[in-house]
């Protein structure tokens, strides 16, 4: 039976992991379309970022509000909702040629795609035990990783050869293929595939141990801060590189791509290291990399050949996207428990997306009417308050409120 249930829950991890890395096929395409979107209509950066911003804020909104659902009703069903309207908004976006129009479907887009984090990581909270959180949350941010770096290089390409409007269409279909496999693959809980279930934890309220949850919000208030880097960071970087040298937009896309690889392989050793290390203590190696990141992200853009360039911008991802998947992932399902895990991904990855808004319409404005050195060093400042934020549940350990 134990060996049955063993095998079940590696199904599940696989069917929710691969299937939360094809949402991004849908959400950063984006990113490698800006330039030839701006040029195509003549846009400026801050016309780009408010793209960008619309489906930060509707994320934002609907994380809180998915989460809430997701610990009420079936995630399962939630998350294929996501799948198919996230497809749909693609082919539209795609379609269109008005900046409203862009701005509404990319705002539709961002709402659908918050069905998939809360849910994803309830289902994984209800199947896994504390001590394999972080292992498992960072071999789930792997696959989010490798589907944000497969995402930018199927639109370089889609772009290269057939124009930016089929990095929509194509991102949209692999979507709806995986729709599939997620239906016939995912159970919410051990109970709906015969097992019992893994806890029996009592809680007085969901909100209570998510939102009203200390060590949530302390953790939720960091993310926002790291986030105006980190999503910053994936949203502009193909435009920077672009901007910044005579590459074509594939080979950008493909050197972009470096960050959320070095993201991919970091969320795996720190997850492990988070389990084995430190004993499931998610925040010292947190606060640990965050620092080590503090340098190479000041240094960034005053680096002049493309070589060094790309060799810093693989230890800043590095430092920066560990930490953002302990935060959104295993920090969420400790302090939260599997009863309102998806609340506390939503809430904290809510404050995040609010974060990112800022560094998406806030970093086009720097970048339009300053410099791209002041954008690093607005960066840079959001990560080291990012650290203090964590600083007081250094020595803390998940407990049931």
């Amino acid at each position: 039976m134990k060996s049955d249930f063993n095998s079940w829950k590696w199904r599940i991890f696989w069917g929710v992991s691969l299937t939360y890395g094809a949402f991004y096929f849908c959400r950063f395409n984006i990113s490698v379309a800006l330039p030839e979107i701006g040029r195509d209509f003549n846009y400026s950066k801050t016309v780009l970022g408010g793209i960008g911003s619309a489906f930060f804020i509707l994320y934002a909104l609907g994380q809180f509000v998915n989460g809430q659902l997701g610990d009420r009703i079936s995630p399962r069903l939630l998350i294929l909702t996501g799948l198919i309207v996230s497809s749909l908004s693609n082919i539209a976006f795609g379609l269109s040629s008005a900046v409203l129009a862009f701005v509404i479907l990319w705002g539709i887009n961002g709402y659908f795609q918050s069905m998939g984090w809360g849910p994803s990581t309830k289902i994984l909270a209800s199947w896994f035990a504390l001590g394999e959180r972080g292992k498992v949350s960072g071999f789930m941010a792997l696959f989010y990783q490798v589907g944000n770096v497969l995402s930018w290089i199927l639109a370089g390409y889609l772009i290269q050869k057939m124009g930016w409007r089929w990095s929509f269409f194509i991102p949209a279909i692999i979507l709806l293929l995986f729709g599939i496999y997620f239906f016939n693959r995912v159970k919410n809980t051990p109970q709906e595939a015969g097992f019992s279930p893994m806890y029996d934890t009592k809680i007085k309220s969901i909100f209570k141990q998510s939102i009203g949850n200390p060590e949530i919000l302390r953790t939720a208030l960091s993310y926002f801060f790291l986030s105006i880097t980190s999503y910053g960071f994936l949203f502009w970087l193909p435009d920077h590189l672009f901007s910044a040298g005579n590459a074509s937009i594939s080979i950008v896309a493909s050197q972009s791509g470096i960050l959320p690889f070095a993201g991919a392989i970091s969320a795996v050793f720190t997850g492990w290291m988070s389990d084995k290390l430190f004993s499931s203590k998610r925040v010292p190696p947190s606060i640990i990399m965050l620092l080590l990141s503090l340098p190479l992200a000041l240094l960034f853009p005053n680096i002049s050949s493309i070589q060094v360039k790309l060799v810093v911008l693989f230890f800043l991802g590095f430092f920066i996207y560990g930490p953002h998947m302990l935060m959104v992932g295993a920090m969420a399902m400790d302090y939260g428990t599997e009863k309102a895990a998806s609340s506390s991904a939503g809430f904290i990855d809510s404050l995040g997306y609010v974060g990112a808004t800022v560094g998406g319409i806030g970093i086009g404005w720097l970048a339009d009417n300053y410099s791209w050195r002041l954008v690093f060093i607005f960066c840079t400042a959001c990560i080291l308050i990012s650290c203090f934020c964590l600083l007081p549940m250094w020595r803390h350990l998940p407990e049931l409120k």
